[in-house]
């Protein structure tokens, strides 16, 4: 638990723990069994409405709506916080209590609401999980319901904020009040109270989810609270995870988060129809990677690091991004690279050769292409191959008086040109 009611202040939290620890019997078994209808390893946000409000009511509806959006922006905020990867987002749920705010030891005092108008009894946080448990949430009484973490907002719990992974479990729930709700809706603006309006209240929701997937405060490992969402969480968005946060979940929660995004796209043409595309796996979890040429998504397995896009017509000019994914989600794209299919260079013109000894003869042309490779030249039986930009070539090694002729012809990955007219001399 990290805030209270101005009634339940943080010296009650370590009793109101234990007294909840109380309620619950000893956990069962570590392996998740995914008995929940929502996706495995997933966050669920639950808007749970006591009988003085009605689900069906404008305000509940708008309040539910700014959940969504806030629950949204979170998710956001731990992609850019956490190398592109984000957790899993179930949709919300608005759950009509089956009671009044007392039933679950809340008590409106007369005052104000967000200060100290709302005393929460020892009872409050195991009946709502309860109640929720009961009715098919993967929350308490057991705390082994792994792979979910439900983020509980509670009509009429004032300014309670707290949250809690489940011990030996890969699960956890946290739960907000009034405070989260209504600055989260626009009904309470910034500086009203001094931790209240929508931005705060996202760094508090942020630092909320963040407990239930195991993350601490940093001073409590000897860290500053000021690197971090887990310590100063109305810096929101401006402060990001720390290292120390993001080294735990890698190590820890994996199946929760999207695999983090591949690194040094590339893209290489191996001739007029085919381009190699090329990527770093910067990732752990990834079940596969996505190829996305701005038209068409192909994709291929895990560890894999590059893949070939062929059918292509020569010149074709292509960019490709690369993502990899998992049952959590998809990283962010990679930046695009781009490349061109070669065409096929222009033939060169004017061959010509010249007997320059008896046992040799200089073949010579004009270079019109601009894209080759290299030349071939073919004197009947066999080739010869010069580099780009070369205009002549010797054969060598024949007999006196031997008549030979030529033909040459320019290349790149692409293809060959034509081939010109032979060109036919006599050695000396």
């Amino acid at each position: 638990m990290s805030r209270f009611t101005t009634r339940l202040r943080t010296g009650v939290c370590a009793v109101l723990l234990a007294l909840f620890g109380a309620l619950l019997p000893a956990p069962a078994a570590a392996s998740p069994t995914f008995p929940y209808p929502w996706p495995d390893y997933s966050v669920l946000p639950v808007l749970f409405v006591p009988t003085d409000w009605s689900t069906g009511s404008a305000e509940v509806q708008a309040e539910a709506a700014a959940i969504r959006s806030a629950m949204a922006e979170v998710q956001a905020f731990y992609r850019d916080s956490f190398n592109g990867r984000t957790f899993k987002l179930s949709g919300l749920s608005v759950v009509q209590a089956n009671g009044a705010k007392e039933a679950y030891d809340i008590t409106w005092t007369g005052g104000n609401i967000y200060t100290d108008g709302v005393a929460l009894g020892p009872a409050f946080e195991g009946r709502v999980v309860q109640e929720l448990f009961n009715r098919g949430y993967p929350t308490p009484p057991a705390q082994n319901q792994s792979g979910y973490s439900t983020v509980i907002f509670v009509n009429g719990a004032g300014g309670y904020a707290g949250g809690r992974t489940y011990g030996g479990f890969d699960g956890g729930h946290a739960i907000l009040g009034d405070w989260a709700i209504d600055s989260l809706d626009g009904g309470v603006a910034e500086g009203a109270y001094w931790w209240s309006g929508r931005r705060l209240q996202l760094g508090s929701t942020a630092h909320e989810l963040g407990h239930t997937f195991g993350l601490d405060h940093p001073d409590s490992y000897g860290g500053s609270n000021a690197t971090s969402v887990m310590g100063n969480w109305w810096d929101f968005p401006t402060i990001g995870l720390n290292l120390t946060d993001r080294t735990r979940l890698n190590a820890n929660k994996g199946p929760w988060f999207s695999p983090a995004p591949p690194t040094n796209p590339t893209a290489t043409a191996l001739n007029g129809t085919q381009i190699r595309v090329g990527w770093v796996d910067a990732s752990n979890n990834e079940t596969g990677f996505q190829i996305y040429n701005g038209v068409t998504t192909v994709s291929v397995g895990a560890n894999v690091t590059s893949y070939t896009w062929g059918g292509l017509a020569p010149g074709t000019y292509m960019c490709f991004a690369i993502r990899s994914v998992n049952g959590a989600g998809a990283s962010a794209w990679t930046p695009y690279a781009c490349t061109s299919t070669p065409t096929a260079p222009a033939a060169p013109t004017n061959p010509t050769a010249t007997a320059i000894s008896t046992s040799q003869i200089r073949v010579g042309w004009a270079d019109n292409s601009g894209n080759e490779t290299g030349f071939q030249i073919y004197d009947g039986v066999n080739y010869f191959t010069v580099g780009p930009n070369v205009t002549t070539f010797t054969r060598s090694g024949l007999a006196s008086h031997t008549y030979m002729c030529f033909a040459i012809r320019s290349y790149n990955a692409a293809g060959y040109s034509a081939w010109t007219p032979y060109a036919c001399t006599s050695t000396l």
